[in-house]
């Protein structure tokens, strides 16, 4: 009984496999090799496009990287002259009313000279 199950079995695999096998090949029955080959050349050629594509859109990335790059260090740069500036100025007041302070002592010293 297990043999001819087994027979069973591998006759039906064998008929599947034939018949997927016949399905198959009828699907490029009306193919030539010509038409194939130029379906080839065509996926070929468009993937070359896509590649250059890629390619450019790497260069644009890149170069938009740099660019991003130089702009944020003269950001900083900028950022730091007007820190720079801004001490500047805080000292240039101070030393603004330091001397308007020892111009107002200067004058008090005067006006008691005078009298």
């Amino acid at each position: 009984l297990i043999r001819t199950l087994r027979g069973l079995m591998e006759e039906h695999q064998q008929e599947l496999f034939y018949n997927t096998l016949e399905e198959v090949l009828s699907d490029f029955r009306g193919l030539k090799i010509s038409d194939l080959l130029k379906q080839n050349q065509e996926d070929a050629e468009k993937i070359s496009k896509l590649g250059l594509e890629l390619l450019k859109a790497k260069q644009d990335l890149a170069t938009a990287i740099r660019e991003e790059k130089q702009a944020s260090e003269a950001l900083s740069q900028t950022t730091k002259m007007w820190q720079n500036a801004e001490s500047f100025c805080k000292d240039l007041e101070q030393s603004l009313e330091d001397a308007q302070s020892e111009l107002a002592d200067a004058k008090e010293q005067v006006d008691a000279l005078k009298k």
